[in-house]
């Protein structure tokens, strides 16, 4: 797997359609509507689309009806793609093999992601330096990641929240938001109770029956996300992922970070050269 994908195709579409397509998924691809169209993977339908990220894997079977008003990435893992900007996605052709990316499997086929505005200025800067030819392959690779960390972080946070529930829940809205821009940061539960003027008990009871778990583990567990991507995605020492994230001391992130996927964060790190 590369460590940093290939970028196929990046771009703004729009068009009018009133016919359903159907075709097969050959790369990876993620789709940020801008507006409704119905879709259906495997079989599966998916209504509601507005502002929503779609994300499908090769050798899925996927048709759509409506209008196209949407951003589209075509990514490909392995290297064994060849880009052709003059195709929109071939609707034929031999899907490439899934990579070796668990956290990939962690993000939704469809769902609502939290920063979409965010998501959307990176797949627009994206778009600028992508297509239809690469005119900077530093910058595209900057873009890339941080749209991958972001939807990874969007799609940890949504695994975590029952929708229709703790979307009532303003406090708990506000302080995922809250985390979500801090926690790479000093954070305590006291600074998020203060931030909402709550009271910290108050905090831990919401997020436990919203949740399911607490302050403390939500902001963890986003932390540790976030290291396990940078020693994939980067070349910093782990001492300097662990502080980078939010960590006190490196021996606590390597315990935590063990506890959490079963191996050494420097385990990782030496790993990811057999993956290129």
């Amino acid at each position: 797997m590369l460590l940093t994908p290939n970028v196929l195709e990046c771009m703004y579409f729009t068009a009018k359609s009133s016919s359903e397509d159907k075709r097969t998924v050959i790369n990876y691809e993620f789709d940020l509507y801008l507006e409704n169209r119905e879709i259906s993977l495997d079989g599966v339908g998916y209504a509601g689309t507005d502002r929503a990220l779609i994300f499908r894997r090769p050798g899925q079977i996927t048709s759509g009806r409506g209008n196209y008003n949407m951003y589209v990435l075509t990514l490909d893992f392995d290297g064994e793609a060849e880009r052709a900007s003059h195709i929109f996605r071939p609707v034929s052709g031999i899907p490439l093999s899934t990579c070796d990316f668990p956290e990939l499997d962690t993000i939704p086929s469809v769902f609502h992601p939290y920063h979409f505005d965010e998501l959307r200025e990176i797949l627009e800067k994206l778009a600028e330096c992508s297509y239809p030819n690469v005119a900077d392959r530093a910058r595209q690779e900057q873009y890339i990641r941080e749209f991958i960390l972001l939807v990874l972080h969007d799609a940890a946070r949504h695994a975590r929240t029952d929708e229709n529930e703790a979307a009532t829940n303003r406090h708990v809205k506000d302080a995922c938001d809250y985390i979500s821009k801090n926690f790479t940061g000093e954070l305590t539960v006291r600074d998020i109770a203060d931030h909402l003027h709550i009271t910290e008990n108050h905090l831990i009871k919401l997020f436990r029956r919203e949740l399911g778990t607490t302050p403390n583990r939500y902001i963890s567990e986003l932390r540790l996300i976030h290291a396990r991507y940078l020693l994939l995605h980067s070349d910093e020492s782990v001492q300097q992922i662990a502080y980078s994230c939010g960590f006190n001391t490196p021996s606590y992130f390597t315990k935590r970070f063990e506890a959490r996927f079963g191996m050494l964060p420097g385990q990782l790190a030496r790993s990811k050269r057999d993956l290129i």
